[in-house]
């Protein structure tokens, strides 16, 4: 999956340096001794990540993930696109979120609380949640090379807890960790 992310982000980002040298060491573009099975592997990935490049679809505008898509100079039509599956995306992302929040609040994410994964882009943010990763309250962590995380916790409940995370300077999805029990919809009262 991450194959697939790091061919949609711009190589001349900062954040991105040594992005494209680590995918095609892990294609075994330029790898040497290898065994018979690592090369075949590494060619069978490799097939399938070009095999999933196809020709700019307009129709798929709405699914482009935020922080990607067009690019400065380029034509969109001149651009291919690649589809990244949302379940594993998903699943991803969850993993990133408890890391970060273990990494970050010493925590361990357990029930009641679960985990919320948005994609909104930047003109659809709700005016309280960007208020909210832009408070002083908010901390704003560079956890690695070309990883940032903005994490805020709720006042009345430092357990609920959001997150903006930032993958090498472009693709960008939103988290919240919430009770689950306090967020079932509540039976209307006659």
């Amino acid at each position: 999956m991450f194959s697939r992310l790091i061919l949609c982000v711009d190589p001349q980002k900062p954040e991105a340096a040594g992005l494209y040298a680590k995918l095609k060491r892990s294609l075994g573009v330029g790898v040497v001794d290898l065994s018979k099975d690592e090369v075949a592997h590494r060619q069978r990935q490799k097939l399938g990540l070009i095999a999933a490049i196809k020709p700019h679809n307009p129709a798929s505008s709405a699914s482009i993930l935020p922080g990607l898509g067009s690019h400065p100079g380029f034509k969109d039509e001149d651009l291919p696109q690649i589809r990244i599956p949302s379940d594993l995306l998903l699943k991803v992302y969850e993993k990133i979120v408890r890391g970060c929040e273990y990494v970050l609040a010493g925590r361990i994410i357990e029930e009641p609380y679960g985990i919320q994964i948005y994609f909104v882009h930047e003109h659809n943010i709700p005016e309280d949640l960007a208020r909210g990763l832009e408070s002083p309250a908010a901390e704003d962590v560079h956890v690695g090379p070309g990883f940032r995380v903005v994490r805020v916790a709720a006042l009345d409940d430092p357990y609920t807890v959001a997150y903006k995370i930032t993958l090498w300077g472009s693709v960008y999805f939103f988290a919240f960790i919430m009770n689950h029990s306090e967020t079932a919809i509540a039976p209307h009262a006659n």
